[in-house]
């Protein structure tokens, strides 16, 4: 049963309420995916349409902590924020009970949705009941957030303490001119990604696409995790086909994201025949990455290369009103090469009480002297 509270310090404005992920309707997965629209740090990984899929096929833990935040008016509130946690026992990296931010496999991005008419009350309310004594909870962990100025000063105004353990960049792409886009790659590059392309479309027609909408169908779905399992992915069975489950998440959360108009493909076909994909979701006016596959019988001509170029080449006509693209990629991706731009994210933990600072301070000083031992 859905559980009502008050906000702390703006009992007038929000109330909180904790919902189970079975008692999520159709009412509330519109209300979510609106707010989704409006929040003021888009992030598609807190989508209905990823989170609800992710925990039915990839979680173990099948009852996280689901937080709404919504405004005290009358029968229709509005919702306001959201978040989502995972309640983990005592690690040798934070020796007390806390909360971790929801993060599946899939996920390369978490954090909370926030209104952005009334972002630094939404973000007292989330992190007020966080930080009632009666949960014994005694911090909470980022691992991968932008960890926002504003998140950061209503964190810091109600006593918790930031205690970062990790900072990396990640490759973003901001849509711009073609022109721009080639005078940025490299002379080594883009002399490959040249030579590359005239050698394909010597084999046949080489074209580039990007589908979303009715474009995106359940056949092309299919040919994108074949593709994915025909690579080193499926020989160390960690491609979505390889586990039922994770072919299920993803089919569908693709099919959620599409009934919005918020998922597509680029791919790159030889004669129809598609040779390179990338998946991408759409959050706000942020665009995001999540796999991309090519096949391996195309290898020596760096199908990917070329797709993710031809991806920045088309960019600003292909995708009106969105700012950048999260390439969702990991630090030292070949993704860094073609995607220029960069954005910071951060690991770290908010202790939320006197002993939970004082654990997560005791912690930090033992890993340093057992580094300085060996």
């Amino acid at each position: 049963m859905a559980l009502l509270t008050k906000a702390p310090g703006i009992e007038s404005k929000f109330h909180i309420r904790i919902v189970s992920p079975e008692e999520v309707d159709q009412k509330l997965i519109a209300a979510w995916s609106d707010l989704e629209a409006r929040a003021i740090e888009p992030n598609a990984f807190l989508s209905p349409y990823f989170v609800l899929p992710a925990i039915r096929h990839l979680e173990e833990d099948k009852h996280p902590l689901l937080v709404f935040v919504e405004s005290n008016s009358g029968e229709n509130p509005t919702l306001k924020g959201f978040a989502i946690f995972n309640v983990h026992r005592p690690s040798r990296k934070f020796p007390l009970q806390h909360l971790v931010l929801f993060s599946s496999i899939h996920s390369y991005l978490d954090g909370f949705l926030v209104d952005r008419t009334c972002a630094a009350d939404v973000l007292h309310s989330i992190f007020s009941y966080i930080s009632e004594p009666g949960h014994g909870w005694h911090g909470i962990r980022f691992k991968m957030n932008p960890l926002s100025d504003e998140q950061d000063t209503v964190a810091t105004e109600l006593g918790m303490k930031w205690k970062i353990r990790k900072t990396w960049q990640r490759a973003i792409m901001h849509p711009g001119s073609a022109e721009m886009v080639l005078e940025n790659l490299s002379k080594s590059l883009k002399r490959n990604y040249q030579r590359y392309t005239r050698a394909l479309q010597a084999l046949g027609k080489l074209e580039w696409r990007m589908l979303q909408g009715r474009a995106v169908t359940p056949e092309m779905v299919s040919e994108f995790l074949r593709l994915e399992h025909m690579s080193w992915k499926g020989e160390g069975g960690t491609s979505l086909l390889s586990n039922p489950n994770q072919t299920e998440f993803f089919k569908e959360m693709v099919s959620g994201f599409n009934s919005e108009g918020r998922f597509y493909f680029t791919v790159l076909l030889l004669d129809e025949k598609p040779i390179a994909f990338t998946s991408n979701l759409i959050s706000g006016s942020i665009g995001f990455g999540f796999k991309l596959c090519f096949d391996p019988a195309y290898a020596k001509y760096s199908p990917s290369i070329i797709n993710l170029i031809e991806y920045c080449l088309h960019a600003n006509d292909n995708l009106p009103g969105i700012d950048y693209v999260d390439s969702s990629a990991s630090p030292g991706s070949y993704m860094e090469s073609v995607w220029q731009d960069r954005r910071t994210l951060v690991d770290g933990y908010y202790s939320s009480t006197p002993v939970g600072r004082a654990a997560l301070s005791i912690a930090a000083a033992a890993r340093s002297a057992k580094r300085l031992i060996h």
